[in-house]
């Protein structure tokens, strides 16, 4: 999942317990999936969400970009949130794009895709 600098990123880490009930889903389903989450942070604010941090993403896999770098490397990341969480295969490839949380029939295809093993 990816958090642009135009959304709040203190707002975004208070909601990432939404997707607790997704990962632990896959944990126990035999299919392992890999969450990451990356928020693209300007430096500047890094010290106002550090406490956001510790309070709401305490143990998930989240990872601060101040740098813009993320988003400098993956020019092809949507402009629509709705549209930046995505599930690559083993090859690094974007087999689907949409949030599971909030959307079921997104969720419907990726347990379909991780039962075929892509």
């Amino acid at each position: 999942m990816y958090y642009d600098s135009s959304e709040c990123s203190s707002c975004r880490l208070k909601t990432l317990y939404e997707w607790q009930d997704v990962m632990d889903s896959a944990s126990s389903s035999g299919h392992p999936i890999d969450f990451y989450f990356v928020f693209n942070v300007p430096g500047r604010r890094l010290e106002e969400i550090k406490g956001t941090l510790a309070t709401y993403a305490r143990g998930l896999p989240v990872y601060i970009d101040t740098t813009g770098v993320f988003e400098r490397t993956n020019p092809c990341l949507p402009h629509l949130s709705q549209m930046r969480p995505f599930l690559l295969n083993r090859k690094d490839t974007v087999v689907l794009v949409g949030n599971p949380v909030h959307n079921s029939s997104i969720e419907k295809m990726m347990w379909n895709l991780l039962k075929e093993g892509k």
